[in-house]
């Protein structure tokens, strides 16, 4: 039960999901750096990607991107796997949440996910991504392997990478990071006909990559711009 107060009015609220809304039940072991699961799913949304199209993650880390995009193409509700507080309310109508998991559950069909890809160069990343996957009920739909950036080459005219690089603040220093962000631009240029989606805390991440972004979006990820 939460109370806010604003001026003379007083609001009453009951919290209906308990656990926050970001934890979809597929992620259990994270890596150091996790995107939470409701960002990544925003940031999957605004991208050019479309389902049908090629999608390329070349740093998945414990693979959120890759399975947010593959859950949205296998119209998995992001609440399948998980309990929400509402449910142990005594005055919430049994069968119609009952009803509600019954039809979610028939709308998900994995086989529908296809042409997601995605790679680290850390194989314990990707042996996170694996788990993450089979726990989201998408095993074997989303191709996960042990590659560094620098070599990714990829076939197909049109698709789009999709990805959250080190941003220097925990995992490497910034130095490292900016030589990363130069070695994105050489993948893009390899990739001449896929968009180029990333999410970055680094304020001169347009200067080490060599071009400013054609459209840029402000988020958060925790307390982290």
């Amino acid at each position: 039960v939460t109370v806010a107060l604003h001026g003379d009015i007083a609001q009453l609220t009951l919290d209906a999901s308990g656990d926050a809304l970001n934890k979809r039940g597929y992620r259990t072991l994270n890596g150091e750096a996790p995107l939470r699961e409701t960002l990544a799913a925003a940031l999957v949304e605004l991208s050019p990607w479309q389902p049908g199209l090629p999608l390329y993650d070349p740093m998945c880390g414990s693979g959120t991107l890759p399975i947010e995009a593959a859950m949205r193409m296998a119209h998995r509700a992001p609440g399948l796997m998980r309990a929400f507080a509402c449910e142990q309310w005594h005055f919430m109508p049994k069968d119609a949440m009952r009803l509600a998991r019954e039809e979610a559950h028939a709308a998900f069909d994995p086989s529908l996910c296809e042409g997601i890809c995605a790679s680290d160069i850390d194989p314990q990343a990707i042996a996170l991504s694996k788990v993450h996957l089979r726990q989201a009920g998408l095993e074997g739909r989303v191709r996960f392997e042990v590659r560094d950036m620098r070599q990714v080459q990829l076939g197909g005219e049109r698709g789009a990478f999709l990805l959250n690089p080190p941003y220097g603040e925990r995992l490497l220093d910034r130095k490292a990071c900016e030589g990363l962000y130069r070695d994105l631009s050489f993948l893009a240029r390899r990739h001449p006909g896929w968009s180029m989606s990333i999410i970055s805390s680094h304020p001169a991440f347009e200067r080490c990559y060599g071009r400013r972004a054609d459209k840029k979006r402000r988020f958060y990820n925790g307390r982290l711009e």
